[in-house]
Parts: C-alpha cells; sequence; structure tokens
C-alpha cells in the first residue's frame, strides 16, 4: 500500500469539505479516550428526524482512528462493527468517545460509543484498525 496523506477533506473531519461534519477532537489523557461532540444536521437523516445509520457508524469509524492517531498509529480501517442501542435524532448533541483495548503488530483494536445528552449510549462499535 503506497503512502496516504491528510488533504483536508475528510468528511467527518476536514474543514475543506463544504458538506462535511467538520468535527473536532481532543484526546483525554486522563481516561485515554479520542473525545467529540456531534449534531447531525436534518440532510443526513434517513427516516424522518432520525440520522442514517450510516453517518453514525461513519463517526464511530473516525473516533476510533482518531484515538490510534493520538497514540502515534497511522490506521485505515479493517473490520467495524456498530451496534445500534436507539435511534439517534437529528438537530441533537451527541458525545463521542474512542479508545484503543489492544495492539498486536499490525492491527489496533479499539471501541466506540456514541451517547446523547444525558450520557446514555445510543450506539456502540469495535474495529480492527490496519496499522500502515
Amino acid at each position: 500500500m503506497g503512502k496516504i496523506y491528510d488533504d483536508n477533506r475528510c468528511f467527518v473531519c476536514g474543514k475543506g469539505n463544504d458538506r462535511g461534519l467538520h468535527l473536532e477532537f481532543t484526546y483525554n489523557k486522563k481516561t485515554k479516550e479520542a473525545e467529540s461532540n456531534v449534531i447531525f444536521p436534518n440532510y443526513y437523516q434517513g427516516w424522518k428526524e432520525i440520522v442514517h445509520g450510516g453517518l453514525v457508524g461513519t463517526v464511530l469509524d473516525e473516533i476510533q482512528i482518531k484515538a490510534a492517531s493520538f497514540n502515534n498509529y497511522r490506521c485505515v480501517t479493517a473490520e467495524l462493527n456498530v451496534k445500534y442501542k436507539k435511534p439517534v435524532n437529528t438537530e441533537f448533541p451527541y458525545f463521542l468517545t474512542g479508545k484503543i483495548i489492544k495492539v498486536t503488530e499490525r492491527i489496533v483494536y479499539t471501541e466506540a460509543i456514541l451517547k446523547d445528552e444525558k450520557l446514555r449510549k445510543v450506539a456502540t462499535a469495535t474495529a480492527k484498525l490496519f496499522i500502515i
């Protein structure tokens, strides 16, 4: 695989993507988690006022990549498993966390949680990330 480059057009975090979510990520050294907040605009809905599940999976994927990145692993997703606990509403604030569970020679194992404003889990994910 060739080198990968960040051209600032990532759908989730790229400031150069006019249609993106423009999420900002931080790293909590105490919890060892990547963190972010998201409000899904209504144009990302599937059913009325419900975020399309693919978008929920997308932000869960990205927070896991960021968790790896904050720990100096440059990765791409090899496998993503998402569990939806309840519908995610458009135009409401949500909180994302992601962390590393285990690292092997070529794979970073991670998990992520999307919580509502009352910190109830609405979706979770695990991933295997290829180290590149």
